[in-house]
């Protein structure tokens, strides 16, 4: 252990507990600001002793942003209480928040972040704090205190300490400057805040204590005259005063409750808001209402005795604007034991009666007045008031053809003496639902005969009238149930006797009523009854109730039956055994199962001729594609075909010349390469027409696009569309592509492209770069595609044109000939407008240029128009 974590231990620990003290004690005193103030300075050298274990403890340095983060709050807290203005909800929270994101900042590896943030938050939280304590801007500075402009000098002194602590994470401050700044800072500013509060708080107590003094005589003449007893106590309930018929009415003396508080004695007068203020707060405030009707309280006396008192409370302000408050007081405590008793009795009868739920009442006829008990009220749904209350509160709730009827007549018709029962309806007033009472009441006569008063009780029977009814009917139910023979049924006894059993039951093992009672270990066959003793009837014991489980059983004929059984315990040795047959099951069961085998076998067929029929369509529709590229292969062999010709007849033309044997040797060469080159063009149609793969190599993008257009075109011009190519870029753009798919792709969104419109489409070709992408877009104006279809497009054999002959092949054949060459194709397109399709590929690389074929193509000749 170091010397800084024996100074942390010896001096900075006692410290801090010794300020939190102070800072609990200031408040509970009254002395917020303080209070506020030394708990900062608290968590203040809280942090520091947390930063001197650091070197020990590295783990816990994140702690002491959340301690030091808090310090200034504090102070802002007390500078509102200094200012006596309303702290706002916000600060602490906010120095909280301010220590959290410090500490993550922290953990997060910028530990120069953290102390910036400190180090912009904590100086303005102590100028503001400042500006709070001296009352500025709201009154001049010329108005203020010298020792008020002290204290705003202090918090800006600490402000900088702040400021200096908190550039040390990032500044590189030694941190004997950083102790020294505090020094200079915090000494100056604790000193003012506590020497300002203890000024303070002589001042008030010079002040209280001539308040009490005038206060005082003043009521000691008032009180000698009195035979009401009067107290004082101030806005902390503290008894200056108390006269001596306070004595007399207590039967001890006044001057034994000086200096205590009222709340001793009145402690449980809590129906007073200025006790409870006193009781909850410990003081009242300012706005302390007073009670300008009497109240009664218990009281308890010095000598330990208890006295109820009724008082009237009343209040004023000293010189000083300091509260007092005056009671005026008697001793009530006969008439209160009294009162204390019938409501004792009232009491244990309402909650009898709330716990019974029953509720009592007494009717006067002759005046019509009524008179019931809070239970009554609850069963109507009203809300309790004292009697006599008019018979119409209750009886417009009750159902009409009751209050005619049996009411009335049980009313006027009763013997007295003799208790009478009847059930009648309500509406109740709360939630409006309606509820059946049954009412016991007695008729007590007058002389002359006549009802004087009935006196009765009631109760809810609407859930047992309920449950009444639905016993009832569940038992009727049951019956029809167990008669209906919609399932088999039958009682039987755990010892396996089955001694009642429905015809449902009987008739599918071929016996009668006659033949009851049963055995069940007699028609169980021999394989199962084993299992019945030691499962089923061990399970029906333990749990009451049997899951449903298949069993077969002995019919009187020997025959067996599949039956499935499950059984619940209706009493301790008795249970409910339900039966269905499932002999008809069974055979449907195996009907359905040859059925379904056959449905299988006819699937399996119906799916083999669907996959050739596709095969043969894919067939079809490639087939139709070479027959629209076939114009295209004938030009890209005149092409070869013409070079050889043209050879000839020069190599012919100069057989005479001296160099007719070299030029006869480069044409031979010249025919060879172009021959090679119309074989190696059939071959590629050849492959793509067997559905073989194709040889790739660089070629001219352009070029392709071109021929595709040329085998193209005369199918546009039978549809009246126009094409036009646009090329954007001078350069020859190269990519390694299988020319004869790549028409064919570029042949098949064409031909789309053209089929968009009926009465002719525009169609445009646009060829581009980026990105080291080759781009090709292609647009018409056609009607576009529902949205619906979109998600469609290259799903084989999906067309929206199967009325006109489309197979739905096209795009999807485009879309794998793209997807091939490692490019993309999207479509866009808006009904009514048009729609446009991009394909993009991957530009040859250098590298690929060179170890592949080049631009001129096998045969070693540039292709030609």
């Amino acid at each position: 252990m170091g010397p800084a974590q024996i100074f942390s231990i010896v001096g900075l620990a006692p410290a801090i507990v010794l300020l939190w003290l102070l800072g609990l004690t200031a408040q509970r005193v009254g002395m917020r600001a303080v209070s506020y103030w030394l708990i900062g300075w608290g968590a203040l050298l809280g942090s520091a002793w947390i930063i001197l274990w650091v070197p020990s403890a590295p783990a816990i340095e994140p702690v002491s942003f959340l301690l030091s983060s808090l310090v200034a709050p504090l102070m802002l807290l007390g500078a509102y209480e200094h200012a006596d203005r309303k702290v706002p909800a916000w600060v602490l929270p906010m120095g909280f928040a301010i220590g959290v994101l410090r500490l993550c900042v922290f953990e997060l590896g910028a530990p120069s972040l953290a102390s910036a943030i400190a180090a912009i938050t904590e100086p303005v939280l102590a100028l503001y704090a400042a500006t709070v304590a001296i009352r500025w801007p709201e009154q001049p500075i010329r108005a203020i205190p010298e020792i008020e402009k002290l204290l705003g000098l202090g918090f800006a002194l600490y402000a900088c300490s702040e400021l200096v602590d908190a550039s040390a994470g990032f500044a590189g401050v030694l941190d004997s400057v950083v102790w020294g700044a505090w020094i200079l800072g915090a000494f100056p500013l604790i000193a003012l805040q506590i020497s300002l509060h203890l000024l303070r708080f002589g001042r008030s107590a010079k002040a209280n204590q001539s308040a009490a003094e005038s206060n005082a005589q003043r009521l000691k003449i008032l009180t000698d005259t009195s035979r009401e007893g009067f107290v004082e106590f101030d806005d902390q309930g503290v008894i200056p005063f108390a006269s001596s018929n306070v004595g007399k009415l207590g039967g001890g003396g006044a001057e034994d409750l000086l200096g205590h508080r009222v709340t001793e004695y009145l402690r449980d007068a809590l129906d007073s808001e200025l006790i409870q203020s006193l009781v909850e707060g410990g003081s009242l405030t300012k706005t302390a209402p007073a009670a300008p009707e009497p109240t009664s309280h218990c009281a308890t006396l010095p000598d330990g005795s208890q006295h109820w008192f009724e008082a009237t409370y009343s209040t004023y302000r000293t010189t000083e604007d300091e509260l007092r408050i005056v009671v005026r007081t008697s001793d009530i405590t006969p008439r209160h034991l009294a009162e204390t008793a019938t409501w004792d009795r009232e009491r244990r009868l309402n909650r009898a009666e709330r716990i019974a739920s029953v509720g009592s009442w007494e009717y006067y006829p002759k005046t019509q007045n009524l008179y019931c008990s809070e239970q009554n009220f609850r069963l109507f749904g009203l809300e309790c008031r004292e009697g006599p209350l008019p018979s119409t509160t209750f009886t417009e709730h009750i159902h009409s053809e009751d209050l005619a009827g049996p009411i009335t007549k049980h009313t006027r018709r009763a013997p007295a003496g003799e208790t009478v029962g009847l059930d009648f309806r309500i509406t109740r007033t709360d939630d409006g639902g309606e509820r059946t009472l049954r009412a016991l009441f007695e008729v007590e006569l007058d002389d002359d005969g006549e009802v004087e008063s009935v006196m009765g009780a009631s109760i809810d029977v609407t859930e047992r009238l309920e449950l009444e009814t639905r016993l009832r009917n569940g038992q009727a139910h049951f019956r029809r149930l167990l008669e209906s023979d919609i399932v088999g049924m039958c009682y039987a006894n755990l010892d396996g006797s089955i001694s009642r059993a429905n015809h449902a039951f009987l008739s599918v093992l071929g016996y009668s009523e006659a033949d009851l009672p049963l055995d069940w270990m007699e028609i169980a066959p021999e394989e199962f009854k084993l299992l019945d003793q030691q499962h089923v009837i061990e399970e029906m014991k333990t749990s009451g109730v049997l899951l449903p489980y298949e069993v077969e059983v002995l019919c009187s004929d020997g025959e067996r039956v599949s039956m499935l059984i499950g059984a619940t315990r209706l009493a301790s040795e008795q249970a409910l055994v339900i039966a269905v047959d499932l002999s008809e099951r069974k055979r449907a069961e195996a009907y359905i199962a040859r059925y379904q085998r056959g449905l299988e076998d006819t699937l399996a067929r119906r799916t083999q001729e669907l996959v050739e029929s596709r095969d043969r369509l894919i067939e079809s529709d490639r087939l139709a594609s070479i027959g629209t590229l076939a114009a295209g292969l004938a030009h890209q062999i005149n092409n070869p075909v013409g070079a050889i010709l043209n050879s000839a007849e020069y190599a012919l033309l100069c057989r005479e010349d001296e160099e007719a044997a070299e030029i006869a040797e480069e044409t031979l060469r010249a025919n060879l390469s172009e021959a090679k080159r119309c074989a190696w063009i059939v071959r590629s149609m050849l492959q793509f027409s067997r559905g073989e793969p194709t040889e790739k190599w660089v070629e001219d993008l352009s070029q392709i696009v071109q021929r595709a257009l040329r085998a193209i075109v005369p199918y546009a011009k039978d549809q009246s569309a126009v094409i036009d190519l646009r090329e954007t870029q001078e350069e020859v753009i190269l990519v390694q592509i299988s020319p004869i798919q790549l028409e064919q792709a570029l042949v098949n969104v064409l031909r789309n492209a053209i089929e968009s419109s009926r009465c002719g489409a525009g169609i445009s070709i646009t060829i581009s770069t980026r990105d080291k992408t080759a781009r090709i877009e292609i647009d018409d104006d056609g009607r576009g595609i529902e949205e619906e279809h979109r998600e469609h497009l290259f799903d084989p054999f999906y067309s929206t044109r199967t009325q006109e002959g489309g197979t739905g092949l096209g795009l999807s054949v485009a879309h794998g000939i793209v997807t091939d060459h490692g490019g993309e194709i999207c479509i866009d397109s808006a009904v009514g407008e048009g729609t446009r399709v991009l394909i993009t590929l991957p530009i040859a690389e250098p590298h690929e240029q060179g170890a592949t074929r080049r631009k001129t193509g096998p045969g070693g000749r540039r292709d030609g128009n």
